[in-house]
């Protein structure tokens, strides 16, 4: 769920660049950077989130190997 919450905000975000620009409230260049810090963000977050689970993965799986 939360995946899709980051990619729905990323394409929002998007979206609202470009019609800043076709509105003329910002130059292109401006909006461009507005969507690489919005992909960067997103990617960040997303692997932090994979990061976190594989940690959460490997400590069930040790729990588990002492178990057995």
């Amino acid at each position: 769920m939360r995946f899709n919450q980051i990619c729905l905000g990323i394409i929002t975000l998007s979206f609202l660049a470009v019609a800043m620009v076709q509105t003329g409230v910002v130059k292109p260049a401006h909006a461009l950077n507005v969507n690489a810090a919005v992909r960067i963000l997103g990617e960040k977050i997303l692997a932090s989130e994979d990061r976190i689970k594989a940690e959460i993965t490997k400590e069930i799986r040790d729990v588990c190997a002492a178990d057995a």
